[in-house]
């Protein structure tokens, strides 16, 4: 039994340091324009923007077509289980196709209103692309400089301990000596 601890134990560690040895590895430095780069690749929102600019574009050829000519076809077939009789013929089975050709010669404006607002809908996800691009520089832009200044507080704040730590031990020597009074 406590064999099988120690090496559960011995298991633990080494994955421990085989897994999170990434975590004492150096820091990487990136630039700004690195991180802004990698924010804008990264985006969902912007994906999901560019997504909504390809429906707009497709939204506009679909408005497009409907000016054109359209074809249309369909096909019915019926199976009866008893003879029947329609018209001079009699059957069990009966097939229908229907083909049918149209052309739109007057819309009153109907379908250029569809296509004029499909094209402004491109517009806006082209828009909604450019917002959400400024929005990353910003918000990134912003969270650089915030931990740039972190760090530079944080060293300000290490050479003050430092710095205290330096008078202690001044202190306590002097004491030690009897050059100060407790």
């Amino acid at each position: 039994m406590k064999m099988k601890s120690v090496k559960l134990a011995a298991l633990f560690l080494s994955t421990f340091f085989l897994l999170g040895s990434s975590a004492f590895a150096a820091p990487v430095e990136v630039s700004l324009a690195d991180s802004v780069s990698m924010a804008l690749a990264h985006s969902r929102d912007i994906k999901l923007a560019e997504i909504a600019k390809e429906k707009a574009i497709w939204a506009v050829k679909q408005a497009e077509a409907n000016k054109g000519v359209s074809l249309d076809f369909s096909h019915t077939d019926k199976h009866y289980s008893s003879p029947t009789t329609i018209g001079n013929s009699s059957g069990t089975n009966r097939f229908d196709n229907q083909l049918s050709v149209s052309y739109p010669l007057y819309s009153g404006g109907k379908l250029e209103g569809q296509i004029r607002k499909a094209g402004l809908d491109v517009e806006i996800a082209d828009a909604a692309i450019t917002v959400n691009q400024q929005q990353i520089q910003e918000t990134v832009t912003t969270c650089y400089y915030n931990l740039s200044q972190y760090q530079k507080e944080l060293e300000v704040n290490k050479e003050m301990v430092d710095n205290y730590k330096e008078h202690l031990r001044i202190v306590e020597n002097q004491y030690e000596i009897g050059t100060v009074a407790k």
